[in-house]
């Protein structure tokens, strides 16, 4: 199937074609608005994009206004993400509604290309038999049954090299049900058959048949053989890889948006979910970030939480709560003396075991009243504060600490943006390697300098050095003088973060065999630099496309700018790889 030529369909209208009433020609001009805003159509006919009091347009100059708020915000978001110059191929959602609402080509067309490529569809194109039509079977047979259920199409597989019969009466069901589909279901449903190379795959995943996960392994069978069997080549199939989870993400992403939304929107407007000691609290504060500055100061963390109730890398978080209270009963006078003082003094596991049970029932009582308040099952956030007791009267270790815990939706569905950037403005935080919930109020600072874009800030020390960012590490990829690859990051005994997501990198610099240097980059050596990326329990690994030092910076360094070209660099994509399969998910209920 050749090239899906939604995105270069797009990107060439955008060249040419308005974006507003008065705006100018844009792909590769500066950005000319300040600001982005989303706002009822008129008529209630949807949402529509403003650029500062300008209507956003398609390339065929017709208003962009799509069916629901979310996917308008997605879109804004792209808009506002744009830094310095317009890329529309950093505008995957604007690209799917532009295209749907344009209709460059006729419907007719469309559905009449798509059919042409379904006898050599790999969903019944099968190679000869043997381990790998095994795979195919498994893995593709339960897609045919779907087709037959749905659709009402009887498609009988073949190993010809010249693929399939498609008797007409089998095609013109294929047709029908195509023509049933409004403009957005197949937009989306044409860039996926492009980009999986199957039509049936794309409508299986469009209806919902098939999750992300399900539709990469059916895409990548015959290829990840071919690397099972021969091995990895660098430069080919981890770029493929990489780009085909960007290709598929997007038509994703924009169907989820179109379809459950307004329930995902209503919950996470919703207050949190407050639980203190193990008490449903009334009244909640609106935001994570204000749940942190009104909880007692403490150590604390945010993790995900996956179908309800499955932590992600429950105990790394647990270990790190640990090194928090340790950290921060060192910076603020002693304040959880009490708590030691009741704790036998023993092995990290032992206190886990304590810190674990004075957790797990606010934990479990927060995650119940969000099931109950949402019934679909979402990715959530939850963040742990423990404090110090109000009560110091008795050292007993459960009544020692405060446990408080906020439960939200996760709202980064929305944040779509791959590749970005860094920038240097800060010096070290107070509590060095701890998580301290009072460095949420502290770097407001620092936040409101945040240039437009900005993926992180960075902390440096006096010299120059980088450190971490205000909510993860840092690490960068480097080539030492003896032209060795290393990567280099600032270790604890400078005062950065422990983060869950840091030891599962460690991990995976194990596992490929790649050596990693504990100490902060310094700016005076970026010329050696090859990549860069961020880490912490909610985004992942995260690649940055450049870093640069903000001239406001707290030290009065001289401005600098770094800028990497292959993003995710190969070495950032493998880590990336290695940690994404290492992330334990744990049942909460197997441990109260």
């Amino acid at each position: 199937m050749p090239t899906s030529s939604l995105l270069l369909q797009f990107s060439r209208g955008f060249a040419t074609h308005g974006l507003s009433e008065t705006g100018p020609k844009t792909s590769g001009l500066l950005r000319f608005y300040k600001h982005v805003s989303v706002k009822e159509a008129p008529g209630k006919a949807g949402y529509q994009i403003m650029l500062d009091n300008r209507v956003l347009k398609t390339p065929a100059r017709h208003p962009l206004i799509v069916p629901t708020k979310a996917l308008a915000l997605a879109i804004a978001a792209e808009w506002e993400w744009q830094i310095k110059r317009i890329d529309a191929s950093t505008m995957p959602l604007m690209s799917l509604a532009a295209t749907a609402i344009d209709q460059p080509q006729h419907r007719d067309l469309v559905i009449e290309t798509m059919l042409q490529y379904v006898p050599t569809d790999p969903v019944i194109c099968r190679l000869e038999p043997g381990l790998i039509a095994d795979k195919q079977a498994a893995v593709l047979n339960p897609v045919l049954q779907w087709v037959k259920k749905e659709i009402g199409a009887t498609l009988e597989t073949s190993d010809s090299i010249f693929g399939a019969q498609l008797p007409e009466n089998q095609a013109n069901k294929i047709r029908k049900y195509l023509q049933k589909m409004d403009k957005w279901e197949l937009t989306a449903a044409e860039q996926l058959a492009a980009s999986c190379k199957s039509v049936l795959l794309a409508l299986a995943f469009v209806k919902q048949q098939l999750g992300l996960h399900e539709a990469m392994e059916a895409t990548r069978l015959e290829e990840d053989h071919q690397i099972a069997q021969w091995g990895l080549v660098e430069g080919g199939h981890d770029i493929d890889l990489s780009d085909i989870k960007v290709r598929v993400s997007a038509p994703s992403v924009f169907m989820r948006l179109l379809r459950n939304q307004e329930h995902a929107l209503n919950c996470a407007m919703r207050d949190l979910i407050y639980v203190k000691n193990n008490e449903l609290q009334s009244v909640a504060p609106p935001s994570i970030k204000e749940f942190c500055m009104a909880a007692p100061r403490g150590a604390y963390t945010t993790l995900q939480i996956a179908n309800d109730y499955f932590a992600v890398d429950f105990s790394l978080h647990i270990e790190r709560l640990i090194k928090s209270i340790a950290a921060v009963h060192a910076t603020l006078n002693s304040c959880y003396a009490n708590y030691y003082t009741a704790l036998a003094r023993g092995q990290d596991s032992q206190e886990a075991l304590v810190l674990q049970a004075a957790v797990l029932p606010s934990l479990l009582l927060a995650l119940t009243t969000a099931e109950k308040r949402c019934e679909q099952e979402t990715l959530k956030l939850a963040t742990i504060i423990v404090s110090p007791s109000e009560d110091q009267t008795t050292p007993a270790s459960s009544s020692s600490l405060s446990i408080h815990v906020a439960v939200a939706p996760d709202p980064r569905c929305l944040q779509l943006q791959e590749n970005t950037f860094a920038t240097v403005l800060g010096p070290p935080r107070e509590v060095p390697i701890g998580k301290d919930s009072g460095w949420v109020a502290q770097r407001q600072t620092l936040e409101a300098l945040r240039p437009p874009g900005a993926a992180e800030i960075l902390l440096t020390t006096q010299q120059g050095a980088l450190l971490e960012g205000l909510v993860t590490n840092l690490f960068i990829i480097t080539r030492s003088k003896d032209g060795e690859i290393v990567l280099q990051t600032a270790g604890m005994g400078d005062g950065v973060v422990w983060g869950t997501m840091r030891k599962r990198v460690s991990e995976a610099c194990k596992q490929l065999g790649l050596k990693v240097l504990e100490q902060p980059p310094a700016a005076a050596e970026r010329a050696t630099w090859q990549e860069a990326f961020l880490t912490n329990a909610l985004r992942g690994v995260q690649p940055l496309d450049r870093i640069e030092c903000d001239e406001r910076n707290v030290w009065g360094l001289e401005p600098w700018v770094i800028e990497f070209l292959e993003v995710p660099g190969q070495w950032t994509a493998k880590i990336q790889a290695l940690v994404e399969s290492s992330l334990q998910r744990t049942d909460l209920r197997n441990l109260s």
